[in-house]
C-alpha cells in the first residue's frame, strides 16, 4: 500500500473511531462536536463518506422465500390496545433471523412454519 492510500486509510480509521465514539456518548451530537472541537460539516462529510464506502462493499442480500400458503391458512393474532406490545414466546424457540425496516423489527423464531414465514414475508414487503 502507497503512502498515499495509507494516509487515507488511517484518517478513515479515525473518523470510524470519532462517529463510533459520538455515537456511545450520552451527550447531544452539537454539544459532543463542540467539547471535541470537530465542525458538524466535517463530521457529517465523513459520516457520509464511510456510510457510502461501506454500502459499495456490502452487497444487499436477499433471500428468496418460495410461497407455499393457500388461501385457507389463519395465523394467530395478539390482540392488544398498546400496538407496542410483544408476544412472550417459550424459552426454548430460538431466534434465527430477524427482519428490520424502519418501522418494524420482526424476530424468525425456530419453529416457525413455511407457510406463516412466507405469509409474515408478504406482509411484511407491504409495509
Amino acid at each position: 500500500m502507497n503512502s498515499v492510500k495509507l494516509k487515507s486509510q488511517l484518517k478513515k480509521e479515525r473518523w470510524i473511531a470519532i462517529i463510533k465514539e459520538s455515537k456511545e456518548s450520552p451527550m447531544l451530537l452539537k454539544d459532543w462536536l463542540k467539547e471535541n472541537n470537530i465542525s458538524k460539516d466535517q463530521y457529517y462529510y465523513w459520516k457520509r463518506k464511510i456510510s457510502d464506502d461501506c454500502a459499495s462493499v456490502v452487497a444487499p442480500a436477499f433471500i428468496e422465500v418460495p410461497s407455499v400458503i393457500s388461501d385457507n391458512v389463519n395465523v394467530p393474532a395478539v390482540k392488544s390496545d398498546n400496538p407496542l406490545s410483544v408476544q412472550q414466546l417459550p424459552s426454548e424457540n430460538k431466534v434465527v433471523a430477524s427482519i428490520k425496516t424502519n418501522s418494524i423489527c420482526v424476530d424468525i423464531y425456530s419453529d416457525i412454519t413455511p407457510a406463516l414465514l412466507s405469509q409474515l414475508m408478504g406482509v411484511i414487503k407491504n409495509v
